[in-house]
């Protein structure tokens, strides 16, 4: 088959495969994308991951795309557009944690550095290059990420440190202990030494949980503003807001037991009291749309029925939302009340150094 450089390879989303049996004699860059439901968002990625290529001729690159069962053609395009990247396919929506370890069990055992993407960024010229030549120049830092832009060109407010009591400038370098998973390049022997992401984790934290265990670790990133990509945001989490949103409450307090346990009560305290807010305000809200869907064609003036219909169907369809996510908060209470009854315990992959290289071990609570 033929490579994004148009080298043959029989190993399917390998650019180069030149090594030693003992030894790399080349560097080997894992990419793993994790997509729902951006069929589109990540076609562009791909063409520009393809040109980064291009700029790194003595690197073997290895593309891997995890699937959280979109249903817009994500899959068909990948393999029939980009048969040079592998593919893995889920039945269901497993969420970023469980995802990413998919991928890297599949490209740890041959790679060096693994760079972790998500699937609404398009890749800066040159960014690829600058993040390999980094690394490779800087063997005491184990991952650095880059400089976020929204899609009109201006800077992304974005963290790359877990707390900072101060603002930090992304205009310049600078040590970074949140690399996140939007765009970063890690060393595989980070994950091989504190394992992959926490699975208790469904959407959010998950990056941050890693981070916290990197940090604890001793593990060094760096922030270098001149490797940049634009991120369009939040283009996967709107398909699924409604889970998201029932379980995230409990994901907060499990990552500050975790992490804070001093904190974890108020935490708790704090979130339930944030969903009852949450859950008051949208009884107002609903209170006042069935107030509106009242008087709607109750003597006002109107441009005729089809107008009142139009009228009634958004206001109905308003409430729709408003009766789902009461639903949801209902749920994420119960699901918050039960973690702080009954803690969850983690469930981390680890990676062991093998002859061969990393494998993934068995999932197990730490």
């Amino acid at each position: 088959m033929t490579t994004f450089d148009g080298h043959k390879t029989a190993d399917l989303g390998v650019v180069s495969s030149s090594r030693a049996a003992d030894k790399p004699q080349v560097l080997r860059l894992a990419v793993v994308v994790v997509t729902y439901q951006t069929r589109e968002l990540l076609r562009e990625f791909l063409l520009s991951l393809r040109t980064e290529i291009q700029s790194l001729p003595g690197v073997a690159v290895t593309v891997l795309v995890v699937d959280n069962a979109s249903t817009d053609g994500t899959v068909n395009m990948v393999r029939t557009e980009f048969p040079e990247v592998r593919v893995v396919a889920n039945a269901a929506n497993f969420g970023p944690a469980r995802a990413f370890n998919q991928g890297l069990a599949e490209v740890l055992p041959d790679a060096d550095l693994v760079l972790l993407a998500n699937s609404d960024v398009y890749i800066h010229v040159g960014t690829l290059k600058r993040m390999v030549e980094f690394l490779s120049n800087h063997p005491e830092v184990d991952g650095c990420c880059g400089r976020l832009y929204n899609p009109d060109g201006t800077p992304q407010v974005t963290r790359t440190r877990i707390v900072s009591l101060w603002p930090v400038s992304k205009d310049k370098p600078h040590r970074a202990t949140f690399p996140g998973t939007t765009f970063s390049m890690i060393r595989a022997s980070a994950f091989a030494r504190i394992g992959g992401f926490d699975e208790t984790y469904y959407f959010y934290n998950e990056d941050l949980d890693w981070a916290e265990r990197a940090r604890k670790a001793g593990l060094r990133f760096e922030y270098i503003p001149d490797a940049s990509v634009i991120h369009y945001g939040n283009q996967g989490r709107r398909h699924n807001v409604s889970r998201i949103r029932r379980e995230l409450y409990r994901a907060n307090l499990y990552y500050y037991r975790r992490h804070y346990p001093a904190i974890a009560p108020l935490a708790y305290v704090g979130q339930l009291l944030a969903l009852r807010w949450g859950q008051w305000l949208r009884r107002r809200w609903l209170e006042k749309l069935h107030v509106q869907r009242g008087t709607t064609g109750s003597g006002g003036r109107s441009d005729g029925a089809t107008t009142e219909a139009a009228v009634a169907s958004e206001l109905a369809s308003e409430a729709a939302r408003w009766q789902q996510e009461l639903a949801d908060l209902e749920e994420a209470i119960e699901r918050l009340r039960e973690e702080y009854r009954n803690p969850t315990a983690p469930q981390i992959p680890t990676f062991e150094i093998s002859t061969s290289g990393l494998r993934l071990a068995e999932l197990t609570p730490e």
